[in-house]
């Protein structure tokens, strides 16, 4: 008996009908660049690794029709787009193809790929589109690139929360990052986890099971302003200067510090410095505050000197950091009658626990004397080892005695929040990915929420 081999399907007619099952119709001219296209990727796949997709019929559903998928996602109102390691062009090529007003830039690392991308766009006739041969991380270094996008695409370049985090610094606010994904909703930790980063998510769309490959989604995922976002200065009152140097800051080059600001002789305009971080500023200390806790014995309204300097730059800023030195001396105290609310770091070690009471007792005497408005916002628990017993007996000790007092946000020992201030950098930007950075982003989130998400 003999076998009967299905006919195989014309690749035109196959990206025409599933075309059109997205909604889409496909004009002659259209169809015909679709095939020039299919046919470079063929003849370039021949002599080198370009794509896993070899025959015409993957190429049609897995390449352009999946690439497709996302155009109804896309805002008519958009016009830059950013395609992260484009490979053999998908989706940026299939969608410019019909949606031409869209100016792409594609980012791809390899040369070899990068060579056949520029060929793409040349042999298609292909205009306002742009070929970077460089890595994304090494791109977004380039401050023109940051946020100069509305549109995101990066399609299996890595894991989905990975590929949010390599997008996230090109994007403006309100850009939408399209993430191809398979089969199942997004679970609340995820939405979590993309919140943390400034992603929400704004549209889903499930795609026809016609095209061959079910289960498949896009999800527009809009880039709103992030915990580490808002207009933040951080105001070093350490003579250590740990907070100075941990955000990039040459302590010794600093001109005009906090020093001068308690003593009167500058403003706190003059002393304010820019940070890698676009939304961070920072008043830098020096080792010469250690003399402004005897200059400010004899001076008066001593305990006034910070807060009446920064009056005149507090409106410019969501939020205003005091970085304290670890002692009770005078320059705590101006950070506490400056400050609204106090967040107070405790190691998970047992000598750390006398010392909190030391510290409550002195907010509250200052909150009698001087700031009736202080309050507690926080104890943060840090430094934390699951492997260590007396660790997890600490944090059950603390969360016991101030139940409504503590974060629900653990800080853990990690070796790149170690690393992050000998490279001089906030650890956001060190390695966003690691625990520590985790740890700091939902602490961020949880102190402009309030007390929504603390522990009870």
């Amino acid at each position: 008996m003999g076998l009967r081999h299905r006919p195989r399907p014309d690749p035109d007619e196959l990206l025409i009908t599933g075309a059109l099952s997205l909604g889409l119709h496909l004009g002659p001219e259209q169809v015909a660049a679709f095939r020039a296209y299919r046919e470079e990727i063929a003849r370039w796949s021949a002599r080198m690794s370009l794509t896993a997709l070899r025959d015409p019929e993957e190429i049609v559903r897995a390449g352009f029709l999946d690439s497709l998928g996302c155009l109804p996602l896309i805002p008519r109102e958009a016009r830059r787009a950013l395609d992260v390691g484009s490979g053999a062009g998908f989706p940026a090529i299939p969608l410019k193809l019909l949606r031409p007003e869209l100016a792409f830039t594609l980012v791809e690392a390899s040369r070899k790929k990068a060579s056949f991308l520029q060929h793409a766009v040349r042999h298609l006739r292909l205009g306002e589109v742009r070929v970077v041969q460089r890595r994304a991380e090494a791109l977004a270094d380039d401050p023109a690139e940051r946020g100069a996008y509305d549109l995101a695409l990066a399609r299996a370049v890595a894991p989905p929360p990975e590929q949010a985090c390599l997008v996230r610094p090109f994007l403006g606010a309100g850009g939408l990052f399209l993430l191809q994904a398979g089969p199942g909703p997004l679970g609340p930790d995820a939405l979590d986890w993309l919140a943390g980063r400034g992603f929400e998510l704004a549209r889903e769309l499930a795609l026809p099971a016609a095209l061959g490959r079910p289960g498949r989604r896009v999800l527009a995922l809009r880039r709103v302003e992030a915990a580490a976002e808002r207009r933040t200065l951080l105001v070093d009152a350490d003579p250590q200067a740990n907070a100075t140097t941990g955000v990039g800051v040459n302590a010794g080059a600093v001109k005009i510090h906090t020093y001068h600001l308690l003593l009167g002789t500058a403003r706190a305009a003059e002393a304010t410095l820019p940070t890698a971080l676009p939304a961070l500023q920072v008043i830098p200390a020096r080792r010469e505050l250690v003399g402004a806790e005897v200059e400010l014995v004899d001076l008066p309204d001593r305990e006034l000197r910070l807060k009446r300097a920064l009056l005149a730059v507090a409106p410019r800023y969501d939020y205003i950091l005091i970085d304290c030195p670890p002692s009770l001396g005078f320059l705590t105290l101006n950070a506490l009658v400056a400050a609204d609310s106090v967040v107070i770091p405790l190691q998970c070690e047992y000598y750390a626990l006398e010392g909190l009471g030391q510290i409550l007792d002195t907010i509250r005497l200052c909150r009698q004397s001087l700031n009736p408005r202080l309050e507690v916002e926080g104890i943060l628990l840090t430094m934390y080892d699951s492997r260590v017993n007396l660790a997890g007996q600490v944090a059950r000790e603390v969360r016991h005695h101030f139940p409504d007092r503590v974060f629900r946000t653990v800080i853990p020992r990690n070796v790149r929040l170690s690393e992050a201030p000998s490279h001089g950098q906030p650890v956001i930007l060190y390695d966003i990915r690691c625990p520590g950075a985790e740890g700091y982003l939902s602490l961020a989130r949880e102190v402009i929420d309030g007390t929504k998400t603390r522990a009870r």
